[in-house]
């Protein structure tokens, strides 16, 4: 299912991500968590960090103009009693090359996808939440051409 739509959309999909504190199970075999003590002192000399390919166009380039990169700009520093939350929004991007030595109005469009707006936020409530930091991938309504 595609990433559509916005919060007042008919049809709204989007992709979370959670970070979330880890919970005993009684079931055999589970995970056995640290204690809160460790999970919180491993918050505080640490960060998420996710980092994802990215695009740009490169006007330099003739023939191989969309570049990927390694983008590593959503972060974030966890503390125990905040909920830390990114929108981060994916954006359509069309480049219509006209490029060729002899036009006759011919052109070859080319169609990327770039990460331009990320908008975080933050929540006091962590502590009663078991969700540390959430990100939601959603789509950018702006559409470059």
């Amino acid at each position: 299912m595609p990433l559509q739509g916005d919060y007042f959309a008919r049809m709204f999909t989007f992709f979370q991500l959670d970070f979330e504190r880890c919970t005993n199970s009684s079931s055999p075999n589970s995970t056995v968590c640290k204690s809160l003590d460790d999970i919180e002192q491993w918050m505080s000399t640490n960060k998420v960090t996710l980092a994802f390919i990215n695009q740009y166009f490169d006007f330099q380039s003739y023939g191989d103009e969309i570049k990927p990169y390694v983008d590593d700009s959503v972060f974030f520093e966890l503390e125990k009693a905040t909920k830390k939350s990114i929108n981060v929004y994916l954006q359509r991007n069309m480049a219509v090359l006209k490029d060729d030595m002899i036009q006759y109005g011919q052109s070859k469009s080319n169609e990327y996808y770039t990460v331009e707006n990320k908008e975080p936020y933050q929540d006091d409530f962590g502590a009663s939440n078991s969700v540390y930091a959430s990100m939601y991938f959603r789509v950018d309504r702006k559409f470059e051409i």
